[in-house]
């Protein structure tokens, strides 16, 4: 096993451990390893769908997804207005644990669409 797919497998480990949810500044200090491993780790994850990025610069968070059959791994979560017009509101995403966390958008910005939670 190399020292990339060691460090991928701690990974996912610690957050199995840690509640599905931690920040890049606690796996490396779980992990005792630095800021550019930590992401070369999280890389191959977050583009499988395995491990979802959520918030913003400090805030940001990794969460381990988990999928429902029939379902996926986040849900999209609707407002109604007082029309009956719904919109967007949240994400609900399924955290391994049998957790559900909640993703509210962040300030929109065009053309993208960043959420925190957690």
């Amino acid at each position: 096993m190399t020292a990339l797919n060691e460090t991928t497998a701690k990974l996912l480990q610690a957050l199995r451990r840690q509640g599905s949810v931690l920040s890049s500044t606690e796996l490396q200090n779980l992990l005792g390893v630095s800021q550019p491993t930590v992401s070369r780790a999280l890389a191959p994850l977050i583009q499988s769908g395995r491990v979802q990025k959520v918030g913003a610069a400090r805030s940001q968070r990794y969460v381990l997804a988990r999928h429902v059959p029939g379902v996926g791994s986040q849900v999209q979560v609707m407002r109604v207005d007082t029309k009956g017009q719904p919109s967007p509101f949240a994400r609900m995403v399924a955290l391994e644990g049998g957790l559900f966390g909640l993703m509210r958008p962040m300030v929109s910005v065009p053309g993208t669409m960043g959420y925190r939670g957690f």
